[in-house]
């Protein structure tokens, strides 16, 4: 027996959700912003930082070498982590990062000299 199939109900479609790209674009100014307060803090401070050390300003350098050292470093596994946590997660995680950095960065007194004093 072959039966003819009937009409076929109308199925509708749930209209797609609207995505805000507001929200998105905050999160990655705010990381623009936090990493970029994060590396050059230290270098816009390096006078009264070489200062209160005893140490001379010149020793911003390897700040720089050791900030520049973490973003290549970082970058060889940066996309395997968007691809895992998704871009949102590895910003929010870049920001705590930075966060922590620029705390760490702003202890006033050291438990312990990073480096010898320069003589006086």
């Amino acid at each position: 027996m072959n039966a003819e199939p009937g009409p076929q109900p109308a199925t509708t479609q749930a209209p797609e959700p609207r995505i805000s790209l507001l929200p998105l674009l905050a999160e990655t100014i705010s990381v623009q912003a936090l990493g970029t307060m994060a590396v050059l803090m230290v270098p816009a401070l390096a006078p009264a930082i070489a200062r209160d050390l005893g140490v001379p300003t010149a020793s911003v350098g390897y700040q720089i070498s050791l900030v520049y050292f973490a973003a290549m470093t970082a970058s060889l596994v940066a996309g395997t982590l968007v691809a895992w946590y998704g871009p949102c997660r590895t910003g929010q995680s870049a920001m705590l990062f930075h966060a922590g950095g620029c705390l760490l960065a702003s202890i006033a007194f050291p438990p312990f000299p990073p480096w010898p004093s320069a003589p006086s």
